[in-house]
């Protein structure tokens, strides 16, 4: 028994000792998921690092188990009491063992304490009882003193150990970088002359310095300008080439002083003076808000600059990057090439806000945001400024986004005139709200703009927003543009306004005038005005449909409304044109677009008939269902409108003015009514001009009534032969000549080639056939003398041939050569007398010398022979 026992515990303690190997031989289970980042900056090189090391633990620790945390190399730990007054331990889910555990996530230090070694680069946290750190615990660890950063820019790396690890965890990376050194850079002033008169580093004592006329340069290199910039006289103010200078409200610790830019009217542009330039500069957005850059001088010019938001989306207040105030201007001012960036703002910034007139804006882009919660959005043209006589202007411009603000915007109740041509708008909250005074549209492409229906916007955001405030009109013109893939609708006019309480705004219908332009959406267009006709013009669009806009894409408060839009005269396909209203009430009437003129008079009294509108629009294509009865000239589809009040009486002579019009050109105009195509009764060609017109009569085709946005195109004319009179040889030619004759015609217009053929007469086989692209040739044959031959000529035309010419001839009758006469010519022989003292000389015969080594050959040849002649004699001998 007892051995039995013994053996069990045996077996026991080498089970023991077998499981304690076994179990001391595996790995302790690592902490991982070690951070390391440094409060917003402190990660500057050689600078004091605030460090935050987050990490989780694998084991408990307990009283007398430690964390070491080691820097990299090149990083300075000072003494441990400097680094014990800035560190601190924080642990969730919590301490345990503590009956007052410290509070988690930042709270103060357990009661361990901390050490740090400069030489191993090393920070020591040692736990004292009661305190111990769960399993699985994550573990916050902070350091805000004594941790000098590394002196080189880069990525960096820490390591992590606790005393229940082996092998310490390295950190994720961390990045120290070069600080950023706010501090000017050299200003300097050059007179008109080009004469360098000062270098300094300050805008505004440099523009002090400058004569008040004259125009001095200042020259601004890279750097930091935290000045409060007044331009009080003309002057230039450029970047220096490849500069960077910045005009900025620097951070607190650098002691701002505002960083805004004002221009005085002591910088107008005069006779004498060129106003003032700013020209490469980056502007920044002023702490305190609102403006950035104000204009109140004439004939500024702002170009090349840089305009950002100051500040961080929860704390930047309100700002406009360019007030532009200057009213009644005698010289234009001018923005082109900037870039306007507000997207750093929760609120309705503005890039450029217009309150003056006369202003060009071109070639700018534009970014901005909106807010999701208020729905304040960025404004990036502004306008409450421009008259009829000195309109604002936008051209070529390109905002974009993701529902970020309003591109062309004049707010409600204001007036003012602005035009826009080409401006490119992409991924807006809206394109255009135009809300007030006067706005005027032109080749804009407008793309995927507005806001999708939800339950605080029932009907979402159109692209183009149109509406007024009573008693404050707007006047909309649209032409030549794109309204594409909206998120709503394309267009909505008299809308409610995008925000609660959803007011409508009634709009003068009267005043809205949509035409030729591609408008295709999903949803096109939104009606909500109740005020009473003239209905919507939004005659002679493209809706992606030669048949007009689909009706699931109208929209309407009411069925009343369904009459206010006008999209008749619907274009074929997508057209470049443009119309007028401005058509005086006496006088000749010449209205010019496109190529295309009008002159209207009635034809009794022979005064004006004044049309309400005339308009003209050029066709890539045929837009019409049926193509014309002759292939068009390049370029020359149109559609045509002559709007009442006319009489059918009236005449119009329409010209139309295109580079390939020849002789032969005909004006076809469509018939809606019949479906066809027919050439106008009364029409012409102006070779030397380069154009065609027609006339509009009362019994005649067209009428005057028939225009109403009619297809016109201008029809190749059937091809001209060549004619008869220039034929050559003509008609019963006599005499022609038979070996290698020649034939001529006229050349004819539009005419690719010629085909030519030759036969005998009048109906014999064909002799020559050719194909040329001279008006003329050369046969190489000799034909039959006094034979007679048919010969004709045909013009040709990319396939297409014209009718033949003739004519017939006959070759003249051989002439042969007569024989020569034989003439003999008897002479006595002439007699040559030598005289008696002549000498003949014969010349020398030259002895050529043979050389040495020749003659000794000559006599070995020889020895040899002589030697062999010998031996065949004695040979002949013996055997004798």
């Amino acid at each position: 028994m007892k051995k039995k026992i013994s053996r069990i515990l045996g077996v026991g303690v080498t089970l023991a000792v077998v499981t304690s190997l076994l179990v001391g031989a595996l790995p302790a289970a690592a902490l991982s998921g070690v951070t390391a980042t440094l409060a917003t900056g402190t990660n500057v090189i050689s600078g004091t690092g605030d460090y935050t090391v987050t990490f989780t633990v694998a084991q408990e620790l307990v009283a007398g188990d430690t964390i070491t945390i080691t820097f990299p190399s090149d990083t300075a730990v000072a003494a441990s009491a400097v680094v014990a007054a800035g560190a601190s331990i924080s642990v969730s889910p919590g301490w345990i063992g503590n009956a007052t555990p410290p509070p988690t996530w930042g709270g103060s230090a357990g009661a361990g304490t901390f050490t740090s070694s400069g030489t191993a680069r090393t920070v020591t946290y040692t736990l004292v009882a009661p305190d111990n750190i769960g399993i699985t615990a994550n573990v916050i660890i902070n350091l805000a003193a004594g941790i000098t950063n590394p002196s080189t820019p880069g990525d960096y790396t820490l390591t992590v150990r606790t005393s229940k690890e082996t092998t310490a965890v390295t950190s994720s990376a961390y990045t120290i970088t070069a600080p950023s050194l706010y501090y000017p850079g050299t200003v300097e002033l050059w007179n008109p002359g080009g004469y360098l008169m000062n270098v300094g580093n300050n805008i505004g004592t440099a523009i002090g310095m400058a004569a008040l006329t004259g125009n001095f340069t200042i020259k601004v290199g890279t750097g930091y300008y935290d000045e409060i910039v007044v331009v009080d006289r003309p002057v230039t103010i450029v970047a220096m080439e490849g500069a960077t200078p910045i005009i900025a409200d620097l951070p607190a610790t650098v002691a701002p002083v505002g960083g805004t830019l004002t221009v005085t009217a002591g910088g107008n542009k005069t006779a004498t003076n060129g106003g003032v330039t700013l020209d490469g500069l980056t502007i920044m957005g002023n702490a305190a808000g609102p403006g950035v850059l104000t204009i109140q001088a004439e004939g500024v010019t702002v170009q090349n600059c840089t305009f950002t938001k100051y500040g961080t989306s929860l704390t930047t207040p309100v700002q406009t990057m360019i007030d532009f105030q200057t009213a009644a201007a005698t010289y234009p001012s001018t923005i082109s090439g900037c870039t306007f960036d507000t997207t750093l703002g929760t609120q309705s910034d503005i890039g450029i806000l217009a309150s003056g007139d006369d202003l060009t804006i071109s070639g700018c882009t534009f970014v901005g945001d909106y807010n999701t919660t208020t729905y304040a959005q960025d404004y990036y043209i502004q306008n409450t400024g421009g008259t009829a006589v000195d309109p604002n202007i936008s051209t070529g411009n390109t905002a974009t986004g993701t529902y970020a603000g309003t591109m062309l915007y004049t707010p409600l109740m204001s007036g003012g005139v602005l035009k826009s041509t080409g401006d490119s708008m992409s991924g807006l909250w809206r394109a255009v709200a135009a809300y007030g005074g006067t706005m005027t549209i032109s080749d804009a492409s407008i793309t995927g703009c507005g806001i999708p229906v939800s339950s605080t916007l029932p009907n979402g955001v159109a692209a183009v927003q149109i509406g007024q405030f009573p008693a404050f009109a707007t006047t909309f013109t649209m032409t030549n543009s794109t309204v594409s893939g909206s998120l709503a609708y394309g267009i909505a006019v008299g809308y409610t306004l995008p925000v609660p309480p959803y007011t409508a705004c009634p709009v003068d219908l009267g005043d809205v005038t949509v035409m030729f332009n591609e408008i295709s959406n999903p949803k096109n267009v939104y009606s909500e005005s109740a005020a009473a006709a003239p209905g919507m013009n939004f005659t002679h669009n493209w809706w992606g449909d030669p048949a007009g806009p689909a009706a699931t894409s109208m929209g309407y408060k009411t069925s009343a409304l369904v009459e206010r839009i006008d999209t008749s005269y619907e274009l074929g396909a997508p057209a470049t044109g443009s119309f007028t209203t401005a058509v005086p009430a006496t006088g000749i009437y010449t209205f010019a677009t496109q190529g295309v003129s009008f002159q209207v008079t009635n034809a009794t009294t022979g005064i004006a008939a004044p049309p309400a509108m005339l308009g003209a629009a050029n066709y890539a294509s045929n837009p019409a269902p049926l193509e014309t009865p002759r292939p068009t000239i390049e370029g020359g589809n149109y559609d045509i409108f002559i709007g009442g009040p006319v009489a059918q009486t009236d005449v119009a002579l329409v010209t139309i003015t295109n580079a390939n019009v020849d002789e032969t050109t005909i004006v076809y105009i469509w018939n809606d009514l019949n479906g066809i195509w027919g050439a106008a009764d009364v029409q012409g060609t102006n070779v030397l001009g380069g154009s065609v017109w027609f006339e509009t009569g009362l019994n005649i085709w067209p009428s005057i009534n028939a225009m109403c946005g009619t297809p016109v195109a201008l029809g190749i004319g059937p091809l001209a032969a060549p004619a008869q009179s220039s034929l050559v040889p003509v008609i019963a030619a006599e005499n022609v000549r038979a070996a290698s004759p020649s034939f001529t015609w006229a050349a004819v217009a539009g005419a690719d080639s010629y085909n030519f053929e030759l036969s005998e007469y009048p109906d014999g086989d064909v002799i020559v056939e050719e194909s040329v692209e001279a008006n003329g040739l050369v046969i190489s044959e000799t034909l039959d003398y006094l034979t007679t031959y048919s010969w004709r000529v045909q013009a040709v035309r990319e396939g297409e041939t014209s009718i033949w010419s003739n004519a017939f001839f006959t070759t003249a009758a051989e002439v042969l050569p007569d024989e020569p006469d034989t003439w003999v010519i008897e002479q006595e022989p002439t007699q040559i007398e030598w005289p008696d003292d002549i000498t003949v000389v014969v010349p020398p015969i030259e002895q050529t010398e043979i050389p040495e080594y020749i003659l000794w050959v000559v006599v070995a040849v020889g020895a040899i022979l002589v030697i062999a002649v010998v031996v065949l004699i004695v040979r002949t001998r013996r055997v004798a």
